[in-house]
């Protein structure tokens, strides 16, 4: 059973790696008051008036991160990289399928996926299931945030190659392109038509 949550992990975590890089930029002042919002609550325990708070809050569509989505056990889970002070940071977004509180085991797991990706869930945790108030139920989403500490890659494509297996390869950043790979460059390739 550890396979399916460690693959799918697996593959957002490299995902994120060997392409959110190149799309990474500071948070938009929208998406920064909102995680301020939800961490001041968090510390305080505090949350009267934090949905009248979150409406007021305008995010312009057009600088929202680029996510990149998975579902994991009834976990939705998101996640991106940003800029801050020049240094590449992850954002990740979890909620509940359904929406119910999560149980100890459905936590459990949410650690375990967040560990997996790099994170300490508790540290990088700016609000989430294990920050509920004393006697209230767990929240039914959370969001963390940490410093990238993981190896970046690129991505690397051969066209002549015959199989889609073959054609991409995943490596190191800045690896020397050999065999007819070259890198893709997705901010050059997103705005190009084929």
């Amino acid at each position: 059973m550890d396979f399916g949550w460690k693959k799918k992990a697996e593959r957002l975590r490299m995902v994120i790696l060997s392409g959110g890089h190149q799309m990474a930029k500071e948070l938009p002042p929208g998406m920064l008051k909102i995680l301020a919002l939800f961490e001041r609550v968090h510390k305080s325990g505090d949350g009267r008036g934090l949905q009248e708070e979150l409406a007021s809050v305008k995010v312009d569509e057009q600088d929202r991160p680029l996510w990149e989505p998975v579902e994991i056990y009834g976990w939705k889970i998101q996640a991106t990289f940003y800029l801050q002070n020049g240094q590449l940071w992850w954002l990740v977004h979890a909620a509940r399928r359904n929406e119910s509180a999560p149980s100890a085991k459905d936590i459990a797991l949410l650690d375990k996926i967040l560990e997996h990706l790099g994170a300490d869930p508790k540290r990088g945790m700016i609000i989430g299931p294990s920050s509920s108030p004393t006697g209230e139920p767990p929240l039914p989403f959370g969001w963390w945030t940490w410093f990238n500490t993981g190896q970046l890659y690129e991505i690397q494509v051969n066209k002549d190659k015959k199989k889609d297996k073959v054609k991409i390869r995943i490596v190191p950043l800045g690896a020397r392109e050999t065999d007819g790979y070259q890198s893709l460059d997705a901010l050059d390739k997103k705005g190009s038509q084929s």
